[in-house]
Order: C-alpha cells, then sequence, then structure tokens
C-alpha cells in the first residue's frame, strides 16, 4: 500500500496524489487514514488543492473524504475514472 504526493504544477499550489490500497486489506480505514494524512501534509505545505483521479466505481469513498468529481469519466489503464479535486482553501 502506499499513497504519493506529486507537484506536477497544476498551478503553482495543488498537488496530485497517487495512491492504492492492496485489495485484500480493503476496508480497514487503511486508505481513508493514508488519504487524510496526505491532505493534512498538503494543507502544512500552503497547498491550495489536492487532485487524484478516482476509479468510478470508487467516488463514494473520495467523496466522503471531501473530493468533488470535475469533468466527465474517461478510461485510465482500461478502467473508467473521474477526476476528483478537494480544496484546501
Amino acid at each position: 500500500m502506499y499513497l504519493e504526493l506529486r507537484d506536477f504544477n497544476i498551478t503553482e499550489a495543488d498537488w496530485v496524489l497517487d495512491g492504492n490500497v492492496l485489495s485484500r486489506i480493503r476496508g480497514r480505514g487503511i486508505g481513508f487514514a493514508l488519504l487524510e494524512a496526505a491532505i493534512q501534509k498538503a494543507r502544512t505545505l500552503g497547498m491550495n488543492g489536492v487532485y487524484l483521479n478516482a476509479q468510478t466505481h470508487a467516488l463514494g469513498f473520495y467523496e466522503r473524504a471531501g473530493f468533488v468529481a470535475e469533468g466527465d469519466e474517461f478510461m485510465e489503464a482500461g478502467i473508467p475514472h473521474y477526476r476528483m479535486r478537494q480544496s484546501l482553501t
């Protein structure tokens, strides 16, 4: 399992999250804890927002964490996704 903050200069003060929790250990709160820690780190660093590409079936998970879907569904690695953002300001 991992979660990574990446600065892709979407804007000067936004970060992209990339992460995954192994399917056999999902449902234990690990992903949510990692996500919350990454969001807090982005806040500490003065970021204005955090982006991620969420698999469509997981939209509810990210919405509960405060993310909002932006744009239309798209395919990434053969899996439907939505781009999501959480404002930190």
